[in-house]
């Protein structure tokens, strides 16, 4: 799934607020994180869009982190034995 940059910073925060995930508080992280200071509705825009992508609950997002660093640390590690095998 694509997510556009501002989303995935939203969704980063989003993640590492957990229930404490709400408008303000995630406004405020992304000034104090990344200096970024989106207007309301910009924010509620990209809040609405990873809803739609069935992406905005923190318990979700999380999930969905945890699988993807899953997908990676796996396909790093067979690459690695892939490698590994030919220089044999």
């Amino acid at each position: 799934m694509k997510l556009a940059a501002f989303e995935e910073l939203v969704l980063l925060v989003v993640g590492t607020l957990g229930d404490e995930a709400y408008g303000v508080s995630i406004k405020e992280a992304l000034q104090e994180k990344v200096s970024k200071n989106p207007s309301i509705g910009a924010l509620h825009s990209a809040l609405y869009r990873l809803e739609a992508k069935d992406m905005s609950s923190p318990k979700k997002v999380a999930l969905q982190v945890k699988e993807e660093a899953k997908k990676k640390i796996l396909s790093h590690h067979r690459l690695r034995h892939t490698n590994s095998r030919r220089s044999e």
